[in-house]
């Protein structure tokens, strides 16, 4: 994605479509600040295509103003990050989803938790 206003569009697409459909529970996009450390995302799938896809904890701390954490389990996407990583934090929901929908989303799914530019957590 090119830029933040070509994610944020793809988001309030992606909102959109998601609650258009009949479900039991609306999906929810949270984003909030922690403090002066960065940013807490939380997207709701319950319901959705998506509910099963689990992806262990991805990050890195490259420094104390240069990190981020992001994960996929229990039917939501979490993630947090430095101050300049909240479009990074929302590209990488949008990969999951999108290589969720591929035909092989197994090996798909396993792809982004092992993408070369990120480091995964033990």
């Amino acid at each position: 994605m090119a830029d933040a206003n070509t994610v944020l569009s793809w988001l309030e697409s992606w909102l959109q479509c998601q609650n258009q459909n009949e479900r039991r529970s609306p999906c929810e996009v949270e984003i909030e600040t922690v403090g002066e450390l960065g940013w807490h995302i939380t997207i709701h799938v319950a319901d959705t295509p998506y509910e099963s896809i689990n992806i262990p904890a991805v990050s890195a701390e490259n420094t104390d103003s240069d990190w981020y954490y992001y994960r996929m389990y229990d039917s939501r996407y979490e993630a947090s990050g430095d101050p300049s990583k909240l479009e990074f934090l929302l590209q990488q929901f949008i990969q999951i989803i999108g290589e969720a929908t591929t035909p092989d989303r197994k090996q798909s799914v396993a792809h982004a938790a092992t993408s070369p530019y990120i480091k995964s957590s033990s």
